[in-house]
């Protein structure tokens, strides 16, 4: 048997500690590359490709959520829950982090929504929705579909 010499060893352990050094490097990038930050300010301001994401995301969420299908019921429960709204919402946003401490409520309505309500006390942090009681036409925009779903806490999208 041939016993590489110092050289080759040192060779070897020098490539293999090259291989290493760039697979990590590699998946932290490609972690970092992945997760999305947190807008700075919420919601994202008018006018910004970030709120209009929002609200197609939101718009989505409460057009997919009416109807008697297994998955649109499905979808109207977990809707129901803030941890569980806050993941499908943040499912359909892969770009846009939600703050941490944002909260996403939405719930039955006794009544059709509409966006006669008032708002006393402003906290970005806090979105409450009615959920729809009739399907919502695709053709209605989705500013006006979230707009007229929205309740609390702060001026409409």
């Amino acid at each position: 048997m041939n016993n590489p010499s110092h050289t080759e060893k040192t060779s070897r352990y020098a490539l293999v500690l090259f291989a290493a050094f760039a697979a990590i490097a590699g998946l932290v990038y490609s972690a970092s590359a992945q997760t999305p930050t947190p807008s700075p300010t919420w919601p994202p301001p008018q006018g910004s490709p970030e709120r209009d994401q929002v609200i197609k995301a939101i718009a989505g969420l409460l057009r997919d959520s009416v109807g008697n299908s297994v998955a649109q019921k499905d979808l109207r429960d977990k809707l129901q829950s803030p941890a569980s709204a806050k993941t499908e919402l943040q499912n359909r946003l892969p770009s846009l982090a939600l703050p941490p401490k944002m909260v996403i409520v939405f719930y039955e309505p006794d009544a059709p929504a509409d966006a006669s309500c008032t708002v006393q006390r402003k906290n970005g942090l806090y979105s409450v929705f009615a959920l729809s009681t009739t399907p919502i036409p695709t053709a209605t925009p989705d500013k006006v579909v979230v707009n007229t779903h929205f309740m609390c806490c702060y001026d409409p999208y």
